[in-house]
């Protein structure tokens, strides 16, 4: 495992004709939220020094690798997780905003006469659980504001910021997402975006959907609606 620059990761050959990516299990790279979001964080140079804390790394197998004068040398390389960095530093480079500052962790597995491990290190480095929207403001100050509300007012309820919070003893719970539904389309008045789940905790979205004048009453004022409602709906078409 070593610090490489984001600029000699983008000069490694096969981008362009993808034979660098042949082991990838993502191999379909077309553009999308994650190229965009790398594509930005490219451009913002004054972020470049921390980038290396920042990254997850880039996973590479091939069959032998070795260090020839302080220059980490690798024999049939393939991008096998972060195949998206390496796209976003390509285009940087192109653009000319690649700083020697910027450096992600390249972690190098040698893989010769055991294809088992190829295609394991493969598969598992590309396993892991997705981070939505959702996951990202869990910790957010607005969330934690109205964890800190129930807490004080409603000891019987629980607010579930995040999915993987463990089991609640409450005899009630409001997780965070059925809330922000109901808070988008009762006091924002639009319906139309909330029945965009993931989308309402979007930074575009979550700060006037969370907004300063939300509460935990008015949390549990939009859940007991949606209660009613729900009692009541067979007796409407």
């Amino acid at each position: 495992v070593t610090p490489v620059r984001a600029s000699a990761i983008a000069s490694w050959p096969g981008i362009q004709d993808r034979w660098l990516f042949a082991l990838n299990v993502r191999h379909q790279l077309r553009a999308n939220k994650v190229s965009k979001g790398l594509d930005r964080a490219v451009e913002t140079q004054a972020d470049h020094r921390d980038f290396l804390a920042y990254h997850n790394g880039i996973t590479v197998i091939c069959g032998k690798f070795e260090v020839i004068k302080g220059t980490l040398v690798m024999q049939n390389p393939s991008v096998v997780n972060g195949a998206q960095s390496v796209l976003a530093f390509e285009r940087g480079l192109a653009g000319g905003r690649l700083t020697d500052e910027l450096r992600v962790a390249v972690k190098v597995v040698e893989v010769a006469g055991r294809p088992l491990l190829e295609k394991e290190v493969s598969r598992r480095s590309n396993t892991q659980s997705g981070v939505n929207p959702r996951n990202l403001m869990a910790n957010s100050g607005p969330q934690l504001r109205l964890q800190r509300e129930f807490e004080a007012h409603y000891g019987g309820i629980s607010y579930e910021t995040r999915p993987d919070t463990l089991a609640s003893s409450a005899s009630r719970v409001i997780r965070n997402d059925d809330a922000a539904q109901l808070l988008c389309a009762i006091y924002n008045r639009w319906p139309w975006l909330a029945v965009k789940k993931l989308c309402l905790f979007e930074s575009e979205n979550h700060p006037h959907i969370f907004s300063e004048r939300i509460t935990a009453h008015h949390v549990v004022l939009a859940d007991d609606i949606q209660s009613a409602v729900q009692q009541q709906k067979e007796q409407f078409p």
